[in-house]
């Protein structure tokens, strides 16, 4: 569909995609049939099946009832999903590998106990835990567990109504496997990168598109933060075992822009974004939205709304609250934020993004030493240029002030990248300038790229990187980042009214769960942080520039003019704090301006 029908005609594979939590009451049929019911009439056309206590009572709830994976659990959702396909909806399923009471591992592991996780320790011995993610065998076993048995019970809805599944926070990867023995530094992380990627990561990408579906994740954190020190730890190389999945991303504690240029250089058709738990159940539909406008501009295109609830029991059951559903005073105008959001997730999901800038995530200099110095050097400097997205403890890098959009290149993109007039050039994206975070080796693909003309920045303080871009002129000059996109010959530019109108803290946000203090939470929204209208160059586009308002869905003509080759126009926000400009090369008219 181009991106006017798109307008016209918000697509239901685009709408927010929220977490079905299966607890707190015992299941019906006709319940859950009518909760579907209000969920598509409000704009909703996604729900992610998540079980909170699968196997017994977990969280301070009773157990699930049908337990997870019962006959009964497995009836009831057979029925579901054909309720599903009658009212036009659609499911995702949640593999319990991450956070979860199932105890699928420790299950396997109880009838195989070669199946449990090797853990090098300091002193050089070797302990059991957990499950192997470096074993083919293990992993084989499990997904079978998981995945096949979705398949052999569902398959028949997989497609239809079944698209696709959903990981939270895997466990870290084990330490040890016997053919790890005598390697150290990078060649021991890039080799225990290896098994987990060939047992686990790739076999489960495999499955996923073998069958159609997409598959959407959330890990730990702060590897999910882009974090290097912490991605290596957790998941040897966090770039190269999270490029297996078709939705990379995060939640509300995480970065959108390493998940998106995951999408970008692997040619993955989305990025999620779940949120916004422990937010409480106050928020508005404006206030939230206003909290999903950044995640969209760093280029996630899958909401995720935390949670609808099966039950609250009369108000005496929550889980990481708010519930976005029929509950909420706002639902009869939902639809009106799930179309905005839709339009906007399914045209920043057509064609190939435009970015010149890329940073390098420097997992390489971690791994050859994650607790030395340079990695903590390359840790700092990075998080420096890249800000940190986190909704509550949010904090600009230095890109984000230059209002620079940028993408996050992983050392595996460097090296199957070419240099072509003077740009490194891979899978869609060709990029003119390339920050190097205290990196402690350079690629030879990049001394070729600098060579050819390249910009190439050897940063060793985010203040080195303004000072070294201050003669660079973006294709796209605003008072906000803006998010460019290419589509079948249509320049797509997305804008916002601010960078964010909410000025949010919690008491502690260096901790996590309850301890970060959510039920404290800070929340200022201010409307008034918007502004109305908002200057605009751009360069390298033909035609007039058109107004497309993600709300109404109408597009109109703006009032423009041509300087030096730049075009220069003022955006009005009057349909939303959102907007998107498009230049498909056509010359209408402006619209006359309304009283």
């Amino acid at each position: 569909m181009s991106v006017l029908g798109l307008l016209r005609e918000p697509p239901r594979s685009h709408s927010p995609a929220a977490i079905w939590w299966w607890s707190g009451e015992p299941l019906r049929r006709d319940r859950l049939r009518w909760q579907l019911e209000r969920l598509v009439a409000g704009g909703v056309h996604h729900l992610g099946v998540l079980n909170l206590a699968p196997s017994g009572p977990l969280f301070g709830s009773d157990a699930d009832d049908p337990p997870f994976q019962s006959q009964e659990w497995w009836d009831l959702l057979d029925g579901v999903c054909a309720d599903a396909f009658e009212l036009g909806a659609y499911l995702w399923f949640y593999d319990q590998l991450g956070f979860s009471g199932a105890d699928l591992q420790a299950r396997l592991v109880q009838e195989n106990p070669s199946f449990a996780g090797r853990w090098l320790e300091a002193d050089g011995s070797v302990t059991t835990r957990g499950f192997d993610y470096l074993s083919r065998t293990a992993c084989a076993v499990l997904l079978d567990r998981v995945h096949g048995e979705f398949e052999r019970r569902l398959g028949h809805w997989f497609g239809r109504v079944i698209v696709g599944s959903f990981q939270d926070e895997l466990p870290a990867l084990p330490t040890w496997a016997p053919s790890l023995a005598g390697l150290e530094g990078a060649a021991y992380q890039r080799a225990r990168a290896e098994l987990a990627e060939s047992a686990f990561f790739r076999p489960l990408h495999d499955w996923h598109v073998r069958h159609g579906l997409l598959h959407g994740c959330d890990q730990q954190d702060p590897a999910r933060a882009g974090h290097p020190v912490e991605g290596v730890e957790l998941y040897a190389d966090y770039p190269r075992t999270h490029r297996w999945f078709t939705a990379p991303g995060s939640d509300h504690h995480g970065d959108a822009h390493l998940h998106s240029s995951l999408a970008h250089l692997y040619g993955r058709p989305r990025t999620w974004i779940e949120a916004f738990h422990s937010s409480g159940w106050g928020g508005t539909l404006e206030e939230t939205f206003d909290w999903l406008l950044p995640w969209l501009r760093a280029g996630a295109t899958l909401y995720n709304p935390h949670a609808v609830y099966y039950s609250t029991r009369g108000s005496w059951w929550e889980w990481a609250p708010p519930a976005t559903d029929w509950r909420q005073p706002y639902w009869r105008h939902h639809k009106v934020f799930a179309d905005a959001v839709t339009r906007l997730c399914a045209v920043l999901s057509q064609g190939r993004h435009l970015c010149d800038i890329a940073v390098l995530h420097p997992t390489a200099t971690v791994q050859a030493d994650p607790r030395g110095p340079a990695a903590e050097r390359a840790q700092r400097v990075y998080r420096e240029i890249v800000g940190d997205m986190t909704w509550f403890d949010t904090r600009p890098g230095v890109l984000d002030r230059l209002c620079l959009d940028f993408d996050v290149i992983d050392d595996d993109s460097v090296r199957r990248a070419t240099v072509t007039a003077g740009r490194l050039t891979v899978s869609t994206e060709a990029y003119r300038v390339i920050i190097l975070p205290a990196v402690s080796e350079v690629d030879e693909r990049l001394l070729e790229f600098e060579r050819a003309g390249g910009v190439l920045i050897r940063a060793s303080s985010a203040e080195e990187v303004e000072t070294a871009l201050s003669g660079y002129v973006a294709q796209v000059v605003a008072p906000v980042t803006p998010l460019v996109r290419e589509v079948d010959g249509t320049t797509v530019v997305f804008l916002t009214a601010a960078a964010r109108a909410s000025e949010i803290g919690v008491g502690k946000p260096a901790e996590r769960g309850v301890e970060l203090g959510w039920l404290d939470a800070r929340i200022d929204f201010s409307p008034e942080r918007y502004a109305r209208e908002m200057p605009v160059r751009v360069r390298g586009v033909e035609g007039a520039p058109l107004l497309a308002e993600p709300f109404s869905g109408r597009v109109r003509a703006l009032p423009y003019t041509v300087v030096d080759g730049v075009v220069e126009v003022m955006v009005p926000f009057d349909d939303g704090p959102a907007a998107l400009l498009l230049f498909d090369g056509s010359h209408p008219a402006p619209a006359p301006v309304q009283p």
